[in-house]
């Protein structure tokens, strides 16, 4: 079993967090969703969602490294935006902006997106524009700006027959102006926006930009708030509930290379009370075999019984015995001593042989005094020229002569 990371889900559960989390900051009012806050913030959430449901590297590099990579990116896209995050607000050269909400009034130049100018949503914004040039206005435009990226919001046109003027001012109900978005939306906002606005005729431009604060009365006030906290709560369980899942595949890979990798010690007996080699003693159980911790002394020490030795009784019932041809008279002595000199080992336990038939008993007994009576066994030639002389090559004196003597008075052999 292998593990199984999930890093792309990582990722794009990572991604969807820095997004609520954001979210959430921007509509509590603490924070302003600029670039830089923006992306690091995803970028930030996506390598740390990656990297908890991938726990190993190693097991998932190539996926790994793609949502690194993509984190990566979006943190350089972030880095693009510290300017904007360390500035504050501004208007063009030649023209000023005063806005007054709540008693307070404030010029662009007072406003960053740390240090935004508070407003109410029962307020009236009153704000007022001058210009160096007399401008006949045509067109107004305001707009927000998240994430570095601009979307204008309104843009009203008129007639410039009004004629040319150095200051033009307006209002604006935010009570108004949230209803009307809430009607076209849905969404009941709140929180910190960075605002710019223009207006231009065909004279010359005035444009300006900073960042109002838009607090919310609680912490579930509004219907973007609740759905963010719950869209955070889901978020929170699935990405738990697939670190659990990756865990428990790590868990069990590890625990089954644990079982693949057991080295089973200990003497091993089987049921005739024998002890197992080779596999079993390299820690390998037989399938038939109980491992048990000892081994009795006896079946230790208990010697192998040789396997039995062959013997002429063996044989099969239907062969004859076996039976040996009488040698000539003249080649017997010569036969007799060559058996006497080669070193034959006797066989053990064999079966004796039947007694010769009575003609050959005297050519034996010849042929063992032959044997017994001259050490050295005469040539062939020599025995048969003193058979033609009629002399014997034996001693007549020798006393173990007898039975030669014996052998020629048999009737039979003359």
């Amino acid at each position: 079993m292998t593990p199984r990371p999930r890093p792309l889900l990582g990722l794009v559960l990572g991604m969807l967090l820095g997004l609520v989390v954001i979210g959430l900051l921007w509509q509590l009012a603490l924070v302003d969703p600029g670039r830089t806050v923006l992306f690091l913030t995803v970028a930030v959430a996506v390598l740390a969602v990656a990297g908890l449901l991938t726990r190993q590297i190693s097991a998932a590099r190539g996926r790994f490294v793609t949502a690194a990579v993509i984190a990566g990116v979006l943190a350089g896209v972030g880095l693009t935006g510290i300017p904007e995050l360390v500035s504050v607000g501004r208007v063009s050269d030649g023209c000023t902006l005063e806005v007054t909400a709540g008693g307070l009034t404030a010029a662009p130049s007072d406003t960053s997106a740390l240090t935004a100018f508070s407003i109410a949503e029962d307020d009236v914004v009153e704000w007022a524009m001058t210009s160096s040039t007399p401008i006949a206005v045509d067109t107004r435009m305001a707009g927000i700006t998240v994430g570095g990226f601009s979307i204008p919001v309104r843009t009203v046109s008129s007639d410039p027959a009004s004629g040319e003027a150095q200051e033009v001012t307006g209002t604006v109900d935010v009570a108004d102006g949230l209803a009307t978005i809430q009607d076209s939306t849905g969404l009941e906002l709140t929180g910190v926006y960075h605002v710019y606005g223009e207006v231009s005729g065909e004279q010359a431009t005035c444009a300006a930009d900073g960042w109002v604060r838009l607090e919310p009365a609680g912490l579930f006030a509004t219907n973007v708030l609740v759905g963010l906290w719950i869209a955070l709560g889901v978020l929170l369980l699935l990405i738990a509930w697939a670190a659990l899942a990756v865990r428990s595949s790590f868990v069990k890979a590890r625990r089954a290379a644990l079982e693949g990798e057991r080295v089973h010690t200990g003497t091993v007996t089987t049921a005739a009370g024998g002890a197992l080699a080779g596999g079993a003693g390299a820690g390998h159980v037989a399938a038939d075999a109980e491992p048990s911790g000892t081994t009795s002394p006896e079946a230790a020490a208990e010697p192998v019984a040789p396997a039995p030795a062959f013997t002429p009784e063996a044989r099969p019932e239907d062969m004859p015995p076996a039976s040996i041809a009488p040698a000539p008279a003249a080649a017997g002595a010569a036969a007799g001593a060559g058996a006497e000199a080669q070193d034959v080992a006797p066989v053990e336990d064999a079966e004796p042989v039947q007694d010769p038939p009575e003609d050959l008993a005297g050519s034996e007994a010849e042929s063992d005094a032959d044997a017994e009576g001259e050490p050295e066994p005469a040539s062939d030639a020599e025995a048969h020229d003193e058979a033609e002389d009629g002399t014997d090559p034996q001693p007549e004196g020798d006393a173990e002569s007898g039975p030669d003597a014996a052998a020629d008075d048999d009737p039979d052999r003359r």
